[in-house]
C-alpha cells in the first residue's frame, strides 16, 4: 500500500519524505510529528486556505448583489405595468401603492417640491379627480432601468396621456426606487411635462 508523502513514514526512516507509492518491506507505518513540519508550510497552507475563503465570500456577493439588481429592475419596471393599469381605471388609490408612504417621499414637478405620501396624493387628486379634471388614458414608455446597487433602481421615461378633449400632454421622469422593508418602492418622482405648441 503506498504511504501519502508527508503524512506517514517507516520507523527506520521517520522524518525522510519518501515518493507516494514506495515501502520499505517489513517496516510498520507511524504517524509523523506534524509540528514538525518547517513553519512556512503552515504559512503557506494558512494562506491558501485564507485566499480561498476570501474569494468565495466575494463570489457570494457578487451573485447576491448581482440577483437583487436583477430583482429590482423587473420589480420598477412591473410597478409601473401597476400605476398604468390603476390610473386608467381611475383608481388613485391603487396608483399610489408604489409611492414610498412617508413623509420623506421626494415628487417635483413644474418648478415645485411635493414632500410626503399624503401631499403628493393630495396634488394628484386635485389635478386630476377635483370637479371638471379628467386623469385621461396613461402610456408610459420606459428605458431600461439602471440598477444603481441591489437596494436601489432608477427608471427614466417618458409618459403620456390621451384626453377626451382630444389633449395630449406628455413629458419625462425620473424615478427613484429602494428596498424598504422587502418592498420597492418609488421614493423620488422627477416628473415634467413638454411644453404644448
Amino acid at each position: 500500500m503506498a504511504t501519502p508523502v508527508g503524512v506517514f513514514c517507516y520507523s527506520s526512516a521517520c522524518g525522510e519524505v519518501r515518493e507516494p507509492g514506495t515501502t520499505l518491506t517489513g517496516e510498520t507505518p507511524m504517524r509523523i510529528n506534524t509540528s514538525a513540519l518547517p513553519r512556512w508550510t503552515w504559512l503557506l497552507f494558512s494562506a491558501l486556505a485564507g485566499t480561498i475563503v476570501a474569494f468565495a465570500i466575494l463570489a457570494v456577493r457578487e451573485f447576491q448583489e448581482n440577483t437583487g439588481k436583477m430583482i429590482g429592475r423587473k420589480t420598477a419596471s412591473l410597478a409601473l405595468d401597476d400605476q398604468e393599469r390603476y390610473w386608467n381605471k381611475g383608481d388613485l388609490d391603487g396608483f399610489m401603492v408604489h409611492y414610498w408612504k412617508s413623509e420623506e417621499l421626494l415628487f417635483s414637478s413644474g418648478g415645485d417640491v411635493t414632500k410626503g405620501w399624503q401631499a403628493t396624493y393630495d396634488r394628484y387628486q386635485k389635478k386630476y379627480k377635483a370637479d371638471g379634471k379628467e386623469m385621461g388614458q396613461l402610456k408610459f414608455t420606459i428605458d431600461d432601468p439602471e440598477a444603481v446597487g441591489p437596494e436601489a433602481v432608477v427608471v427614466r421615461g417618458k409618459w403620456a396621456l390621451a384626453k377626451s378633449d382630444g389633449s395630449n400632454p406628455h413629458g419625462l421622469f425620473t424615478l427613484l426606487f429602494r428596498r424598504i422593508d422587502g418592498e420597492w418602492k418609488i421614493v423620488s418622482d422627477h416628473t415634467s411635462a413638454a411644453e404644448t405648441k
